[in-house]
Formats: C-alpha cells, structure tokens, sequence
C-alpha cells in the first residue's frame, strides 16, 4: 500500500476533493457484498482484509459508495453530499492498528460536517 502523510501532502487537496464532492451532489450508495466480493474489493488493502477476515461467517457486509470512494461501513448515511453545508478538519494524529504499539502506525483525522453553514 503506497503510503500518504496528511501533514506532508497538505489538507488542501482534501479539502478541493470535498468542495468538489459536494457540488456533485454525489449520492451514498449501500452495498451489500459477499465475504468473496469484500476480499476481492479490498485485495490491495491489509487492514480491510483483516477485518473482513474477523467477522463471523454469517454476517452481512455493506459496502458505502459514494463517487470515486468505496469503504466498509454499517451506515446508514445522509441521501447525498449535498447536505453538507459545511465541514471542518478538526485534527489528525498517528494511532497504531487496532491500538497495539507492535503493528503498523497509521494517521487518524477527525472531521465533522455540518447541515447549516451557520453552525
């Protein structure tokens, strides 16, 4: 997996992908997909793959599409991205897979969106 540092790449592009995001009205889509599907999906990322490798053989994964990003996720979300009327990067920081200080760090952002661009 190539790796990306948010302090080193900026938060601009983030944000301009968010903007852009926004003014597409683009929808949230759910999926539901079998643990083959998954695997498949996310080949190319270990840590989904380790999820999806612990959860019970029964259970029913969902899938999130929304534009170009699909992701693992229960939901549910807001109909599409035009009901963000505002959103803010609060922070980031490194955090440890799974919070065990032997396995890889990784880089947590915490964001928040708002309904009312008065909030």
């Amino acid at each position: 997996m190539e790796e990306y540092n948010l302090i080193h790449n900026g938060v601009g592009a983030g944000y301009r992908m968010m903007c852009f995001a926004i003014m597409e009205k683009q929808p949230f889509e759910r999926i539901e997909v079998s643990r083959n599907q998954a695997l498949e999906i996310f080949s190319e990322n270990s840590f989904k793959i380790e999820i999806i490798n612990d959860l019970p053989e029964d259970k029913t994964i969902t899938v999130y599409r929304c534009g170009p990003l699909v992701d693992l996720c229960r939901g549910p979300h807001i109909p599409n991205t035009s009901f963000v009327k505002a959103f803010a990067c609060l922070k980031a920081s490194s955090a440890y897979w799974r919070g065990n200080k032997d396995r890889e760090s990784l880089q947590r952002v915490y964001g928040i969106s708002y309904p009312d661009s008065n909030d």
